[in-house]
C-alpha cells in the first residue's frame, strides 16, 4: 500500500523524526523503525554533530 494513501507515519526511534518507513529493514511495520541519518551513525559511516556549544 502507498504510504501517501495510508497516511501512516512511524517516528525515528533515533532522532524522533516522522519517516514512511524504516530504512535499516525497509518495513512499514518495523517496531523499531529507524532512518537514514540515524543509521548512517549507528553503523559508524558517519559521525554525530556535536552540539553548537562545543560539548
Amino acid at each position: 500500500m502507498d504510504e501517501a494513501i495510508s497516511g501512516e507515519v512511524f517516528v525515528c526511534r533515533g532522532c524522533g523524526d516522522a519517516i514512511d518507513s524504516c530504512e535499516f529493514c525497509d518495513g512499514e511495520d518495523c517496531p523499531n523503525a529507524i532512518c537514514y541519518g540515524c543509521v548512517i551513525i549507528d553503523i559508524g559511516q558517519e559521525i554525530p554533530e556535536p552540539h553548537t556549544h562545543g560539548g
